[in-house]
């Protein structure tokens, strides 16, 4: 990028190393990242809120009679897994609902760790009636190990993610999520970049983004009270 003296860069990875960061900086070329929370001459972020998208989230489930409420999280460690969970903490105390340590899981935002942290879930004696996950393919996962153990989604464990991909509305049943908008996410992007041009040794500026609950069919009430999975019973002649 240096090379071809772009005249801006937008890093939409919320983890990256600092060294190509300081390199753009100090040759004075406007940067705007994603969620890092941090800004300085030259250098901007769009901060993701997440709190007001994650209180939606809990807060329906509540409406739905759910109180034990699990959460898949991303990787151990990374800054945007823990602003995802302090939301959902922030969340769940907010609604008066109790965070139980054992229904609290890491997952690693793909598929296979969505499904290895349900599969865990499921095997509590005391397993939950809803989980919330730190994205979509996450939910995935989860909706996948809930559908091996034989049970229904939503009338066993309801399902939320987070991102709304374009495969969340394709899903069975398709995934109740948390959206970010595309178009405003760029829009600031490209706000923040014009104002670094104008002046690139300016101080950057915090640019914030909300998420908000599109509620789809794998978010319902309870219509199973058992805790054990159901049995599929072969009958011959």
């Amino acid at each position: 990028m240096l090379i071809r003296k772009v005249d801006g860069v937008a890093l939409l990875a919320s983890e990256i190393e600092t060294g190509p960061i300081e390199a753009l900086i100090h040759n004075r070329v406007p940067l705007v990242t994603m969620d890092r929370r941090v800004t300085g001459p030259g250098l901007s972020d769009v901060l993701i809120d997440y709190v007001p998208g994650m209180d939606q989230a809990v807060r329906h489930l509540k409406q739905l009679e759910h109180k034990k409420i699990a959460y898949i999280g991303g990787s151990i460690g990374p800054t945007i897994s823990d602003h995802r969970y302090d939301a959902f903490l922030e969340a769940m105390r907010d609604s008066c609902l109790p965070v139980q340590p054992e229904l609290v899981r890491a997952g690693d935002y793909r598929i296979p760790g969505g499904e290895t942290a349900m599969n865990a879930l499921l095997a509590l004696s005391n397993r939950p009636t809803a989980v919330l996950a730190a994205n979509d393919l996450t939910a995935i996962g989860a909706l996948r190990a809930i559908h091996k153990y034989g049970l229904r989604v939503p009338g066993d464990i309801s399902v939320i993610g987070f991102d709304d991909i374009e495969l969340s509305d394709l899903l069975y049943p398709p995934l109740t999520t948390l959206r970010l908008s595309r178009d405003e996410l760029a829009g600031l992007f490209f706000s923040a970049l014009e104002c670094a041009r104008v002046d690139p040794r300016a101080t950057g500026k915090q640019y914030s983004l909300t998420a908000s609950l599109v509620v789809r069919g794998s978010s319902g009430k309870l219509t199973s009270r058992s805790s054990q999975p159901r049995k599929t019973v072969t009958v011959e002649d």
